[in-house]
């Protein structure tokens, strides 16, 4: 997932499915 979403973990992984 995007580093920008580094300080959201649950939505990065949302992002990275």
């Amino acid at each position: 997932a995007p580093g920008c979403l580094d300080n959201f973990p649950l939505l990065s992984a949302y992002v990275a499915r």
